[in-house]
């Protein structure tokens, strides 16, 4: 079994079936990318190591897909151009309205989690 790493923004997901958390934390970081943190966005070298991670919802590996195309310093056009991006890359109904919902996540907890997600998809 894999190693959890903890961070305080774990508590926060409700307990449910592990498919059910990757799905969360998926869906956490994918909000933290269109977010951004308070101190900017993700680094890229967090995003390079996403790059090769094996999604559980396909939906998420299009969002993610969609969300590195943009450049970092224009994420207000983001919200914009995503749902035409998305339906590009044959996404045409992504139901993404948990993106604008706050993440809570510091830079620290993001990494965190990322590498959680790569340990598990080994």
């Amino acid at each position: 079994m894999a190693s959890r790493i903890k961070c305080e923004c774990c508590a926060t997901l409700k307990p449910v079936n592990s498919d059910s958390r990757v799905i969360q934390i998926e869906r956490l970081i994918l909000a933290a990318i269109f977010q951004e943190f308070a101190d900017g966005p993700l680094d890229e070298s967090s995003k390079q190591r996403l790059a090769s991670y094996h999604w559980q919802e396909p939906e998420h590996q299009a969002i993610f897909s969609a969300l590195v195309r943009f450049p970092a310093s224009h994420s207000s056009i983001t919200a914009v151009e995503l749902p035409a991006r998305l339906t590009r890359l044959g996404f045409p109904d992504v139901e993404c309205d948990f993106l604008k919902q706050p993440h809570g996540l510091s830079r620290s907890d993001a990494a965190k989690l990322i590498q959680q997600l790569l340990v598990d998809n080994r």
